[in-house]
Order: C-alpha cells, then structure tokens, then sequence
C-alpha cells in the first residue's frame, strides 16, 4: 500500500497542498491526515475540527485516516506504519521523524516541497525494488562477487537491469521445468 501522510493546519488547509493530495489520491495513494489536533470530543468545542473534516470530505479522504495526536508528537503515530513521508510545516514534528521510517518533508519556507514529496517516492519505491531483487537473489542462491557503482543514478538503472535480467531468467527457468514434466 502506498501510504502518505499530511498535517493539516498550515499545511493541507492550503490549496496548492489540497491540489497535490488529490493528484496524489488520483495516482492510487492512500493519503492521511496526522494533526496534532485534539479529536472532537476532547476539544474545547464541538465544532472544532470542522474546516478539517471539510477539506478530508472534499478530497475523498476518509474518516478512519485521519490521525488526532491530542497535542502529542506526531512521529510515534506514523512510525512503522509503511508511511513513505509526512509533510508538515512544523520543523520539531519534521525532526522528531527523523529517526524512523517515515521521510520528512517540510513545507516551511520550501517553494520545492512537492518535488521533495516526489523525490521520497521514488527512494521508497527504490527501495522495494532493491528489497525485492535481493529477496530473489538470497532464494535462489543467485550470487556475484562485488558490484561496484560509482554513480548513484547508475546503480538504480543496474538494479533496473539485473531485475529484468533474473525476472526473465526466473520465467525462463520455471518454462524448461514445465516443458520438462
């Protein structure tokens, strides 16, 4: 599941923000809202998450994904829950989350935070990509003495090549078992 997460106050309440999420829903993510808001009934009035709710209403995004922190540090709701990044334009929340698997993206003073929000996809579909490549390698006892790379761009499209290669090689090797019972 590819997940996404959003404060809301001085981050999703703005349009160009509300325009990215919806483009990203449209993409297939799963976008979240994580505020340090309180939840409704431990507000201080009963209307308090109104424009909230409204902006997740318009956006298609549901009820159940949105996170109220109470005031709370964000980075203990979001950790190890397969977030790829949380955008938020408190730089303490930002900092807190650095330590975990989630990638901060800061829209405070950032004309380039959807770049950044793009950039953090692409490492973590990167990342899958090398997980899954090794997962394969390791089953199959597939083996190569060092892989050196000196460019960071280089290896990603070695690691494309050698995903294809033993994709085909995989393909190829369950055929022959088929032809051969």
């Amino acid at each position: 599941m590819k997940k996404v997460s959003f404060d809301f106050d001085g981050t999703l309440s703005n349009t160009d923000i509300q325009a990215y999420a919806s483009r990203l829903i449209r993409r297939g993510f799963e976008v979240w809202i994580c505020t340090c808001r309180m939840e409704d009934n431990k507000a201080p009035s009963p209307n308090w998450n109104y424009d909230l709710f409204e902006v997740a209403g318009e956006l298609g995004i549901k009820r159940e994904n949105i996170i109220f922190c109470n005031l709370s540090d964000k980075a203990s709701f979001l950790a190890n829950k397969d977030f790829i990044f949380h955008i938020d334009d408190d730089l303490t929340e930002l900092s807190n989350l650095k330590d975990t698997d989630v990638i901060p993206v800061s829209v405070f003073g950032n004309k380039n935070w959807e770049q950044d929000c793009e950039k953090a996809i692409m490492l973590k579909i990167n990342e899958t990509k090398i997980q899954i490549l090794f997962r394969f390698l390791d089953k199959n006892e597939i083996l190569f003495d060092e892989w050196y790379i000196d460019d960071d761009s280089k290896a990603f499209d070695a690691i494309e090549e050698a995903m294809e290669y033993y994709a085909v090689k995989y393909h190829e090797d369950k055929c022959s078992q088929c032809k051969s019972q």
